[in-house]
């Protein structure tokens, strides 16, 4: 599945993983250099370590970096979702690259361990 994520500098272990990312409420590790900080990466999720649990990390191939205005911010009201595993999966109705609203990122986060929202790109695009 891919996905759209922020990537962030890890501060906590910088010597094992120099960056990192928090948009899916686990920690993503990216499997490639390449990536910075502050950047937004379209991304193939690889694997999740520890599935069903709040603790462990996605495993994350960056695709393609992507510009602010390259993706779209949804609401709940304009994605499918399905929960599998403690996992919240929303897919949008309309295709692109997408990121949930902060505000209802948090309030899902409250009840799962994870949130993906599927970014239904096409190779072109």
């Amino acid at each position: 599945m891919k996905t759209v994520v922020k990537v962030f500098r890890n501060s906590l272990k910088p010597d094992r993983n120099e960056f990192i990312t928090r948009t899916l409420g686990k920690v993503g590790l990216f499997q490639s250099n390449g990536v910075k900080d502050g950047e937004l990466w379209l991304v193939e999720i690889v694997k999740e370590q520890c599935e069903g649990k709040n603790t462990g990390a996605f495993i994350l191939n960056p695709i393609e970096k992507l510009e602010i205005n390259e993706i779209r911010k949804v609401t709940l009201d304009e994605c499918s979702s399905k929960v599998v595993d403690g996992v919240c999966y929303l897919t949008p109705l309309d295709p692109g690259s997408c990121i949930l609203k902060m505000k209802m990122k948090k309030a899902l986060l409250a009840e799962h361990h994870a949130v993906i929202v599927e970014a239904l790109v096409y190779p072109g695009q």
